[in-house]
């Protein structure tokens, strides 16, 4: 009875006659809804990572997707899935080429864990409601239809899902292994899609290495705009790297200068916007000679794992330089010796022990960002919004502060202005246009 009615009358009709009949497709409708949206999510944040608003995106791919499926045929369809699909192969060797403990990786995979916080278990319930796809029961019959199998070819299909259903497994498990080996081992955080594409690193190889170093020099150059349009008058780019480039072509305000030469005593510097572990070398300098100074990103994790360079930052303070740092929560965990969720559970306490600890201002970004100072009243930001959550918008926070610095003699109170002219931009950006690191260094100092 129930292959009479899956082949005569349909998926929809077998679970409306054996269950609760509309309520059963209503609860199915439902999650078709839920797991499309999640799909096109999916497209907004790929085509963010080139600068495409999720409002052009959007329209043209369900545009896109509606004619595959309603005007073109089954075997042209098949073959541009195929095509799609086949791209995830590459975190397979991705995972073997970033080399992950293969023990605590398999050991993870059969010993159970409950979530016990509130992320895991958003991300356990993200995963079952992604993985458990309704629309696989009907996409299952219509498959067999469109091939026209025959109840002996039945068995087949069978296999076929099977395949299918253990691939999904797999490429899924080698996605967690290359993102864990290569992200979480070096502490970044997956913010958005062009995150979790760097975890492809180890099997670009060379091809990365150049593409990444010449995505040092944006980092620094974000900061340097946001400062040039903050009012900072002259601005100097010292960049790490050799092969960044000796002019942004975009900004020729900018002042490109090898990094040796530039005379910090009498500079406000950002030091950390992009550099990678060179960083680490230029900042027993930058702490000794620096006028006033932001540290970010890739200095403070230099800083967390290097104590004589911690006692070089709180030094600054006895010699009555101005010094600012601007961590994020898992930064600010490493700087404390904590875990994350202890910094979240109390930021404010955190900021103030950060700036207790360092002696300087401490800005603990997050919604809500803390800006403490030792034995100060420590502010809580009111500006800002989730659209603030894309890559380089700290890099321009840093240029910001440092502008401020420049010109006050307030340390917390440069701090907390710049933190709020950030917030308050985003908070004023036009809901049609997408907010990038690059127009929001152009925009804030005009507010």
């Amino acid at each position: 009875m129930t292959a009479s009615l899956t082949v005569r009358d349909g998926i929809s009709v077998c679970i409306s006659a054996m269950m609760t009949g509309v309520l059963s497709i209503a609860a199915l409708g439902l999650a078709n809804v839920g797991t499309t949206t999640a799909e096109f999510a999916g497209i907004a944040a790929g085509f963010q990572i080139f600068g495409v608003s999720r409002y052009i995106s959007v329209p043209i791919a369900a545009a896109l997707v509606s004619f595959l499926v309603l005007r073109g045929g089954f075997r042209g369809v098949e073959r541009v899935l195929l095509a799609l699909s086949a791209v995830f192969i590459a975190y397979i060797a991705a995972g073997f080429l970033a080399h992950p403990d293969w023990s605590a990786a398999f050991a993870g995979s059969v010993v159970p864990t409950m979530p016990s916080g509130r992320d895991e278990v958003l991300i356990a319930t993200a995963v079952l409601g992604t993985t458990l796809a309704p629309w696989g029961l009907a996409f299952i019959q219509s498959y067999a239809v469109d091939k026209r199998l025959t109840p002996r070819e039945l068995p087949l299909l069978r296999w076929d899902v099977i395949t299918g259903a253990v691939l999904t497994g797999v490429i899924g498990f080698f996605v967690v292994i290359a993102c864990a080996a290569t992200m979480h081992a070096h502490g970044l955080v997956i913010n958005d899609a062009s995150d979790a594409a760097a975890a492809l690193e180890p099997l670009a190889g060379r091809l990365a290495s150049e593409l990444f170093a010449a995505g040092l020099i944006g980092a620094a150059l974000l900061a340097a705009s946001a400062a040039l349009h903050a009012g900072a008058g002259r601005v100097f780019v010292g960049a790490l790297d050799e092969r960044a480039a000796a002019l942004d072509g975009s900004q020729p305000e900018l002042m490109m200068r090898p990094w040796p030469s530039l005379k910090l005593g009498s500079m406000s510097v950002a030091c950390g916007c992009g550099g990678g572990e060179a960083v680490r070398a230029a900042l027993p300098n930058v702490l000794s000679t620096a006028q006033a100074l932001v540290l970010d990103a890739d200095a403070l994790n230099a800083i967390a794992a290097d104590t004589q360079l911690q006692t070089q930052l709180r030094a600054r303070a006895q010699r009555g330089r101005a010094t600012v740092i601007t961590p994020h929560p898992l930064e600010a965990a490493r700087l404390l010796g904590r875990g994350t969720a202890d910094v979240q559970a109390n930021r404010l306490a955190a900021g103030r022990e950060l700036a207790d600890r360092f002696a300087c201002v401490a800005v603990l970004k997050g919604s809500g960002t803390i800006v403490a100072a030792h034995g100060q009243p420590s502010f809580v930001n009111p500006t800002g919004n989730a659209r603030l959550a894309t890559p380089g918008t700290g890099d321009v926070l840093a240029g910001l502060i440092a502008a401020r610095l420049a010109h006050r003699n307030d340390a917390q109170q440069a701090a907390a202005d710049a933190v709020f002219v950030h917030g308050l931009a985003a908070n004023h950006w036009p809901v049609a246009e997408t907010l990038t690191a690059a127009a929001l260094a152009r925009r804030v100092g005009g507010l």
